[in-house]
């Protein structure tokens, strides 16, 4: 399977996380939200 069909396959996966860590900013070195939203997937 090519590259680019495997990044279109994840699109609206990665813009859900994006959106997501966009919409509660932690600061500096306090990420444990987003470290908890990594671990998980």
């Amino acid at each position: 399977m090519p590259t680019i069909n495997r990044f279109a396959d994840f699109h609206d996966e990665i813009t859900e996380w994006r959106r997501d860590i966009h919409a509660h900013p932690e600061l500096l070195f306090d990420v444990h939200r987003t470290a908890g939203v990594v671990e998980e997937k």
